[in-house]
């Protein structure tokens, strides 16, 4: 399976297996996080970690920063668990550099 669709409210998303291009978005939100800090630590580290990931590989209704941090958790899992059942090799990724820190 390279892509698929679910509803998160009243939106269709369609997450796909990460591309170079998705891959390059992902940095280039990450990069305007970075640079462009908001002051609430939470909010800032959902703009780092969370955000970029999963709309990197999203298409179709997705929601923008501001919507993304209002959205029920619920709803933000059910999509978060679908980006890495589709893109396993970001997170092992992401478990290797943290293993590597050790």
């Amino acid at each position: 399976m390279s892509k698929n669709t679910i509803i998160i409210g009243d939106r269709s998303i369609t997450i796909h297996r990460m591309t170079l291009a998705m891959k390059l978005r992902e940095s280039e939100l990450v990069l305007n996080a970075s640079e462009n800090p908001v002051e609430d630590k939470y909010q800032q580290a959902v703009r780092l970690v969370f955000y970029p990931i999963m709309v990197a590989c999203s298409t179709g209704d997705v929601p923008n920063e501001d919507e993304f941090q209002n959205m029920p958790v619920g709803d933000i899992e059910k999509w978060y668990e679908l980006v890495f059942e589709l893109n396993p090799s970001i997170l092992e990724s992401k478990d290797t550099k943290q293993d590597k820190k050790k």
